[in-house]
């Protein structure tokens, strides 16, 4: 199968959390090809600077683990969208939610995330 994993997944795969241990399973699975996009990689680094981690072995992890897929301007477009369309459901959803669901929406895959934005949407598998 295949999962787009967004930043939520990888932080609480890295924090070792109880969620954490959904995603270990699935990148476990050999069976499983697993995406990070890279704008995904930026949110990590983020977090790395904002906890005070260690944004190089986070970074190596996920490299080893997933194929970093770029979002390109037709993503964006199509992200635009998206998040217009979202905004009348869900006051704060944001242009980097709308890109992860276009990528989805190119790729044709899973979405493996804990955002409360994603919780009801199809083709994702929410960590509760």
């Amino acid at each position: 199968m295949v999962y787009l994993f967004d930043t939520y997944a990888w932080i609480e795969y890295l924090l070792g959390s109880k969620k954490g241990t959904i995603v270990k399973k699935i990148i476990d699975n050999p069976k499983n090809n697993i995406i990070t996009l890279d704008s995904c990689i930026a949110e990590v680094y983020l977090w790395c600077l904002r906890e005070g981690k260690d944004f190089r072995f986070s970074f190596n992890l996920i490299k080893n683990y997933s194929s970093i897929e770029q979002i390109h301007l037709t993503n964006w477009i199509e992200a635009a969208k998206i998040r217009h369309e979202n905004r009348k459901k869900t006051s704060r959803f944001g242009i980097m939610d709308a890109i992860v669901l276009s990528k989805q929406k190119e790729i044709g895959c899973e979405i493996l995330t804990g955002d409360k934005h994603f919780e009801d949407l199809k083709n994702v598998i929410f960590l509760e």
